[in-house]
């Protein structure tokens, strides 16, 4: 039972996410308020899913693949609501998906080809950059007009726009690397 505990919060955060987007055609009273909590839930269980995995040693392959694409439905999603709003500029929220995106299918190729890789300190460092500055935007959006959280929103959108795109060539390298070593292999068995 231990062993699953970390991929089922994995696999809430995901339902957390369908809850925001159930939310969205209501936009009920406190709306930016509701989203909030639920972002912040669904982010906290992002940090102990992960704790829990590498404390009780229960590590996984579906961890290590669903758990960063959890995390990308989840910013995904609260990007989209946020684009709406003009908190962020869109051309930074586009910007962020499609390096998702690309990371996100050039991982999913290495996994089918066995190798699967852990997410890196930058992509770690930028997911949190990417929660604080969604975090940041609807405490924003809740405060209301001329509050004191509106100025940060910018330079953290900034801040995880660099550590996304240096990731994404750290990950270029590493799956470059990877895709030699296939075809190197490939010839040496054709050759034989």
């Amino acid at each position: 039972m231990k062993e699953s505990i970390p991929n089922l919060l994995t696999i809430f955060r995901v339902l957390l996410t369908l809850v925001a987007i159930a939310l969205v055609p209501f936009s009920p009273i406190h709306f930016y308020e509701w989203l909030l909590v639920i972002f912040i839930l669904a982010a906290a269980t992002d940090n102990l899913d992960g704790y829990l995995a590498r404390r009780w040693r229960v590590e996984s392959d579906f961890g290590k693949i669903f758990d960063p694409l959890a995390d990308k439905v989840l910013t995904f999603i609260f990007l989209v609501i946020l684009y709406s709003t003009g908190t962020i500029p869109a051309v930074i929220i586009l910007l962020l998906i499609v390096r998702d995106l690309v990371v996100d299918s050039v991982r999913a190729v290495g996994a089918a080809q066995g190798k699967v890789v852990q997410a890196i300190m930058t992509a770690k460092i930028k997911t949190v950059l990417l929660f604080v500055l969604i975090i940041a935007a609807l405490s924003s959006l809740t405060l209301g007009a001329g509050n004191a959280v509106q100025p940060l929103v910018m330079p953290l959108a900034i801040a995880a726009l660099l550590f996304s795109y240096v990731s994404a060539a750290q990950y270029g390298v590493v799956f470059w690397q990877h895709y030699r070593i296939v075809k190197s292999s490939e010839k040496k068995s054709s050759a034989q």
